[in-house]
């Protein structure tokens, strides 16, 4: 359904002739950063405990089956370790 949604987005903006689709790259060559900053981990608390495996806030729970969430915590452990290593 999301696609479908996307795919319908992307066609009316393309008939659209003042909007022109782009990639982030060529973004980023017409509009460089003018600052750069540094994300501090574990910051958000949504997003801690949804990769984490804690309780799920209710976004994620509404969003995601507690059944497809279990992958999240082993993944999170592993990217973590290889970052580590």
């Amino acid at each position: 359904m999301a696609r479908m949604a996307l795919a319908y987005a992307l066609r009316l903006l393309e008939q659209d002739k003042t909007v022109k689709l782009t990639n982030y790259a060529t973004f980023l060559e017409q509009f460089p950063p003018e600052f750069e900053c540094e994300i501090v981990e574990n910051t958000s608390w949504s997003c801690v405990t949804a990769w984490s495996g804690g309780a799920p806030t209710a976004a994620v729970t509404a969003a995601i089956p507690a059944g497809t969430r279990k992958w999240r915590a082993p993944l999170r452990r592993a990217l973590d370790e290889l970052r580590d290593r």
